[in-house]
């Protein structure tokens, strides 16, 4: 999770999360912290 936000930064249009998710002690909260995101619009 804490490698996602310079990923998108430097243009990744996607990210491999599973471990993130499944390593994290809660699931649902690390789905909503990585929807997050990609909630925001791109900067062109």
């Amino acid at each position: 999770l804490a490698n996602a936000p310079p990923l998108l930064e430097a243009g990744a249009d996607c990210l491999a999360v599973l471990s993130a998710l499944f390593d994290a002690p809660d699931i649902r909260a690390a789905a909503r912290d990585l929807n997050q995101l990609f909630e925001t619009e791109p900067e062109e």
